[in-house]
Protein backbone atom coordinates (compact mmCIF):
# COMPACT_ATOMS: atom_id res chain seq x y z
CA UNK A 1 0.00 0.00 0.00
CA UNK A 2 1.54 3.52 -0.76
CA UNK A 3 1.97 6.18 2.10
CA UNK A 4 -1.29 8.70 2.48
CA UNK A 5 0.67 12.18 2.06
CA UNK A 6 -0.74 14.50 4.75
CA UNK A 7 0.29 17.90 2.75
CA UNK A 8 2.04 19.08 -0.41
CA UNK A 9 5.35 19.65 -1.85
CA UNK A 10 7.41 22.89 -0.53
CA UNK A 11 10.88 24.30 -1.97
CA UNK A 12 13.38 26.83 -0.67
CA UNK A 13 16.73 27.97 -1.84
CA UNK A 14 19.88 27.69 -0.08
CA UNK A 15 23.52 28.24 -1.33
CA UNK A 16 22.52 28.92 -4.95
CA UNK A 17 20.30 25.16 -5.14
CA UNK A 18 17.06 24.84 -4.77
CA UNK A 19 15.88 22.02 -2.44
CA UNK A 20 12.22 20.45 -2.23
CA UNK A 21 10.74 19.01 0.67
CA UNK A 22 7.91 16.04 0.27
CA UNK A 23 5.41 15.72 2.34
CA UNK A 24 5.98 13.37 5.37
CA UNK A 25 4.35 10.30 4.97
CA UNK A 26 3.25 7.44 7.43
CA UNK A 27 6.80 5.56 6.87
CA UNK A 28 8.42 8.71 7.75
CA UNK A 29 6.07 9.08 10.69
CA UNK A 30 6.88 5.44 11.56
CA UNK A 31 10.66 5.85 11.22
CA UNK A 32 10.48 9.09 12.82
CA UNK A 33 8.99 7.17 15.98
CA UNK A 34 11.64 4.57 15.88
CA UNK A 35 14.52 7.41 15.90
CA UNK A 36 13.16 9.27 18.70
CA UNK A 37 12.29 6.01 20.88
CA UNK A 38 16.13 5.05 20.10
CA UNK A 39 17.37 7.97 21.38
CA UNK A 40 18.72 6.73 24.69
CA UNK A 41 20.54 3.91 22.86
CA UNK A 42 22.45 7.22 20.36
CA UNK A 43 23.05 8.74 23.80
CA UNK A 44 25.06 6.10 25.35
CA UNK A 45 26.78 4.92 22.35
CA UNK A 46 30.27 7.24 23.09
CA UNK A 47 30.74 5.88 26.21
CA UNK A 48 30.33 1.85 25.83
CA UNK A 49 33.89 1.94 24.43
CA UNK A 50 34.78 3.01 27.97
CA UNK A 51 33.17 0.62 29.58
CA UNK A 52 34.56 -3.01 30.57
CA UNK A 53 31.87 -6.28 29.07
CA UNK A 54 29.68 -6.51 32.17
CA UNK A 55 29.24 -2.48 32.48
CA UNK A 56 28.65 -1.82 28.76
CA UNK A 57 26.05 -5.08 28.68
CA UNK A 58 24.76 -3.49 32.13
CA UNK A 59 24.11 -0.33 30.59
CA UNK A 60 22.76 -1.61 27.30
CA UNK A 61 19.89 -3.61 28.32
CA UNK A 62 19.07 -0.60 30.92
CA UNK A 63 19.04 1.41 27.75
CA UNK A 64 17.54 -1.41 25.76
CA UNK A 65 14.35 -1.18 28.54
CA UNK A 66 14.22 2.30 28.38
CA UNK A 67 13.54 2.03 24.03
CA UNK A 68 10.80 -0.75 24.94
CA UNK A 69 8.70 1.51 27.75
CA UNK A 70 9.12 4.68 25.79
CA UNK A 71 6.01 6.48 25.62
CA UNK A 72 6.45 7.89 22.31
CA UNK A 73 4.32 7.20 20.04
CA UNK A 74 2.82 8.80 16.33
CA UNK A 75 0.86 11.88 17.27
CA UNK A 76 0.75 11.62 21.33
CA UNK A 77 2.14 14.20 23.53
CA UNK A 78 5.43 12.40 24.06
CA UNK A 79 5.72 11.95 20.10
CA UNK A 80 4.98 15.97 19.41
CA UNK A 81 7.21 17.29 22.39
CA UNK A 82 9.88 15.07 21.13
CA UNK A 83 9.35 17.02 18.03
CA UNK A 84 10.13 20.27 19.29
CA UNK A 85 13.72 19.27 20.68
CA UNK A 86 16.55 19.68 18.06
CA UNK A 87 17.02 16.14 17.07
CA UNK A 88 13.43 15.47 16.57
CA UNK A 89 12.80 18.62 14.42
CA UNK A 90 16.73 18.00 12.36
CA UNK A 91 15.92 14.20 11.78
CA UNK A 92 12.12 15.22 10.62
CA UNK A 93 13.53 17.86 8.00
CA UNK A 94 16.35 14.99 6.76
CA UNK A 95 12.67 13.09 6.36
CA UNK A 96 11.47 15.82 4.18
CA UNK A 97 14.51 16.29 2.22
CA UNK A 98 15.54 12.75 1.27
CA UNK A 99 12.88 11.78 -0.93
CA UNK A 100 13.95 14.51 -3.54
CA UNK A 101 17.77 14.61 -2.41
CA UNK A 102 18.65 11.30 -1.70
CA UNK A 103 22.27 12.19 -1.14
CA UNK A 104 21.00 14.68 1.44
CA UNK A 105 22.76 14.20 5.15
CA UNK A 106 21.96 15.16 8.43
CA UNK A 107 25.20 17.30 8.43
CA UNK A 108 23.74 19.62 5.54
CA UNK A 109 20.70 19.67 6.90
CA UNK A 110 21.58 20.94 10.24
CA UNK A 111 23.97 23.32 8.46
CA UNK A 112 20.55 24.86 6.40
CA UNK A 113 17.88 24.98 9.91
CA UNK A 114 20.85 26.91 11.24
CA UNK A 115 21.45 29.25 8.41
CA UNK A 116 19.30 32.88 7.56
CA UNK A 117 17.18 30.69 5.59
CA UNK A 118 15.88 28.87 9.02
CA UNK A 119 12.90 30.94 9.20
CA UNK A 120 11.54 30.07 5.87
CA UNK A 121 12.99 26.71 5.83
CA UNK A 122 10.97 25.89 9.12
CA UNK A 123 7.60 27.66 7.78
CA UNK A 124 7.32 25.22 5.07
CA UNK A 125 8.63 21.81 7.20
CA UNK A 126 5.76 22.86 8.67
CA UNK A 127 3.73 23.12 5.77
CA UNK A 128 5.03 19.40 4.33
CA UNK A 129 4.64 17.90 8.08
CA UNK A 130 0.94 18.51 8.10
CA UNK A 131 1.41 21.18 11.30
CA UNK A 132 1.40 24.54 9.33
CA UNK A 133 -1.62 26.81 9.17
CA UNK A 134 0.17 29.86 9.46
CA UNK A 135 0.70 29.50 12.64
CA UNK A 136 4.00 28.54 14.36
CA UNK A 137 3.41 25.35 15.85
CA UNK A 138 6.89 24.15 15.98
CA UNK A 139 10.00 25.68 17.97
CA UNK A 140 12.20 26.88 15.49
CA UNK A 141 14.81 24.30 15.09
CA UNK A 142 17.94 26.41 14.66
CA UNK A 143 19.02 25.33 17.85
CA UNK A 144 19.96 21.63 16.17
CA UNK A 145 23.79 21.30 15.82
Amino acid sequence: MADAHIATKASFDFNGQTYTMSPITISDLKELEYYLRGLPLQIIQPQLSFMDAESRKHVLDRAYEDVQKSPIRIANDEFNAALQTPEGALHLFFLALRHAHPNINKNMCSEMLQSSQREIITQKLLEVSGMGDGEKKMQDPATTA
